[in-house]
């Protein structure tokens, strides 16, 4: 059964960064990003993690596997990238204050019956306006791309498809700058046009999916 990011190679548009690709196909195979991709560590791979960790122990789960792996990343970053890194996860946390964004399960493996296709967002989370469900985008730009929506209207769809009593009421996509670690919030209710338009294109791309192989 694929995941959303493989299927969302059908799509053909501009595509994200290397490092959003990386991330998405190291959870799906069960394994660190930073062994996909052999780029050499960065400010917003650092940021990423330290949030990551910052959610885990909200849930009060154990947090030795993203330890290590944030003390390899610091390892081989200069101290103004780490300061940056530093620097971007400070924002986040006044900015996740700020919204009273409370996590209820991180990194949930979703797999949809109806679509047969699996993914693994950041976190359900609840907040002021309700559940919502969190995803964040390591790239070189902060810039919101179509995949992002396209692959977050499929994670609520799965999410929605398992849990008919648990519906998404909010979505947020966290962009954080590879370089500097800043990040740049975007969010959207579940009904937004973007998000309906983005779980149509999904579904076309998952039947491309099975029409490639009949081609080949």
């Amino acid at each position: 059964m694929p995941g959303t990011t493989t299927v969302l190679g059908n799509l053909g548009w501009s595509r994200d960064a290397l490092m959003w690709w990386a991330n998405q196909i190291g959870r799906e195979q069960g394994i660190s990003h930073r062994e996909v991709t052999s780029k050499e560590a960065d400010a917003g791979s650092l940021c990423h993690a330290l949030m990551e960790r910052h959610t885990i122990l909200r849930l009060k789960q154990s947090s030795d596997k993203i330890d290590n792996d944030i003390k390899v990343l610091t390892s081989s970053l200069s101290a103004e990238q780490t300061d940056k890194a530093y620097k971007g996860f400070d924002n986040f946390r006044k900015w996740s204050d700020r919204l009273d964004l409370q996590p209820i399960i991180a990194e949930p493996n979703l797999v949809s019956e109806k679509m047969q296709v699996g993914g693994t967002p950041d976190y359900i989370g609840k907040c002021l306006d309700g559940r919502a469900l969190v995803d964040y985008k390591t790239s070189k730009s902060t810039n919101l791309y179509p995949d992002n929506l396209i692959q977050i209207s499929a994670y609520k769809s799965i999410w929605e498809e398992l849990h008919p009593d648990q519906l998404i009421d909010l979505i947020i996509i966290l962009k954080l700058d590879k370089l500097e670690g800043s990040f740049a919030h975007f969010e959207f209710e579940g009904d937004h046009p973007k998000i309906v338009a983005g779980l149509k294109v999904f579904r076309y791309l998952r039947g491309i999916h099975e029409l490639k192989k009949v081609l080949k």
